[in-house]
């Protein structure tokens, strides 16, 4: 959803512009990091340009203290990179993908959106107007591009290939990360006022109020929905990742509770597979979403995955 989360990105980025709140939020890693030489040397690394050709389901992390987007087939177990995207990147927390391919990525310490055509690793457009600390982004079936702010806490829309927002909702507390359903309403997670806990409050498209549904977390995260309108959403103080069916505060379902700080969360085309992001533990789980049996452990070139993204997205 770095995004405190945006999810557990949310806390990186709190510690980055917010050290007094970050450290009664979120701990620190306990993982080392992995280094940009180790990757790019590794063979996986090098054989990249072959593979990406030949991978035609992808999984995009953004890794916050790497300073990267590390580029992944969803294919295999333990995956390691197939390539990395670093132009235009600058503590990247927030990744989307849209119906054509294209990547969107928020980068915290630049105060951009840099959007990525398929399969390019070089912006191909540069959002930044009204921009201050961008955490999530989510994509609307218009190409409509959506962003949180996460201080002063706003909604931010720009029409795709336009640095002209056509929309600024601000007044948010502290709004984490962004999801969007089929009727183009917009549902984001937020910070309470002390942030003592998170809500979960939707925009119905066209609408400049929100209305906050009733679903509390301890530590709002990543958010996205799925084709029956569940909303499913990290709390970045546990349990973990949480399915609210459409009208209930109460969840159905839990997974992800092996995770430290689950952040970024996203379905695949399918929605057989969910995938989390664990800022803390520096790992990317791959959940079966019916069961939410843990099927694979992505630790190559992670750290601090505060957005996931992946193609071809699940439809809206």
């Amino acid at each position: 959803m770095l995004r405190l989360p945006f999810a557990a990105s949310s806390f990186v980025v709190l510690l980055a512009i917010a050290a007094p709140l970050l450290s009664a939020c979120s701990g620190a890693s306990s993982t080392p990091p992995l280094s940009s030489s180790s990757l790019q040397s590794s063979p996986d690394f090098a054989r990249a340009p072959r593979a990406k050709k030949n991978c035609k389901s992808r999984l995009y992390v953004s890794s916050y203290k790497l300073d990267y987007v590390a580029i992944y087939c969803t294919k295999g177990t333990n995956q390691a990179p197939i390539g990395k995207i670093t132009d235009g990147i600058d503590g990247p927390e927030g990744a989307a993908v849209d119906a054509k391919g294209n990547l969107y990525v928020t980068n915290t310490s630049n105060n951009t959106v840099t959007e990525y055509a398929p399969g390019g690793t070089k912006p191909s457009f540069t959002y930044s107007a009204d921009l201050n600390y961008p955490a999530g982004v989510a994509v609307d079936g218009q190409q409509n591009v959506y962003v949180t702010n996460l201080t002063p806490g706003s909604l931010v829309v720009f029409a795709q290939g336009s640095n002209t927002p056509s929309e600024d909702l601000t007044g948010l507390m502290y709004p984490i990360d962004v999801a969007l359903d089929a009727s183009g309403d917009a549902y984001v997670t937020v910070y309470t006022a002390g942030y003592g806990n998170g809500n979960v409050i939707r925009y119905k498209a066209g609408s400049t109020k929100a209305k906050n549904l009733g679903i509390v977390t301890d530590a709002p995260g990543g958010i996205t929905l799925d084709k029956s309108g569940d909303i499913v959403t990290a709390d970045q103080r546990l349990p973990g990742v949480l399915v609210f069916p459409p009208g209930k505060t109460s969840p159905s379902e839990t997974f992800a509770t092996n995770a430290l700080d689950p952040d970024p969360v996203a379905l695949d085309r399918s929605e057989l597979q969910a995938y989390v992001g664990d800022a803390v533990g520096n790992a990317v789980y791959v959940y079966d979403y019916s069961s939410g049996k843990l099927v694979d452990t992505i630790t190559d070139g992670v750290d601090g995955p505060n957005g996931l993204a992946l193609y071809p997205p699940a439809p809206l």
